[in-house]
């Protein structure tokens, strides 16, 4: 229950935000089915990581959760913005295996380097 109900912080900045940026970027960036892996893999990566940086001692609460899934949600959209802003001159399927890459190392970072804060 704790899931989905949390996954709100997640889903709605990345989902937002995310379509407003395909919608004003999709002429210019070639997006894939791939793009989408962006929504998931990173929250899935996080998930585990959370969990077992909470086992090796490190207290966290619900309101990690919370920061950090929202924190993970504005992030997924930013390196969309990039991607179509900065990186015209790479390869767009290499600008998507890279921006899906940043996603799932920022995921694992957030829950591993995030410390417990208290409730």
């Amino acid at each position: 229950m704790t899931f989905i109900t949390f996954s709100i912080f997640f889903f709605v900045p990345s989902l937002l935000l995310g379509g407003a940026i395909y919608f004003f970027t999709r002429k210019s960036v070639e997006y894939f089915r791939l793009d989408l892996l962006n929504f998931i893999l990173p929250l899935a990566l996080w998930n585990p990581s959370y969990w077992i940086s909470d086992n090796l001692g490190v207290s966290k609460s619900l309101a990690n959760l919370l920061v950090e899934w929202l924190i993970l949600g504005c992030v997924v959209p930013l390196v969309f913005l990039v991607r179509a802003k900065f990186f015209s001159t790479v390869p767009s399927r290499k600008r998507a295996v890279v921006g899906l890459a940043v996603n799932c190392t920022v995921a694992v970072a957030l829950a591993a380097l995030v410390p417990g804060i208290p409730e």
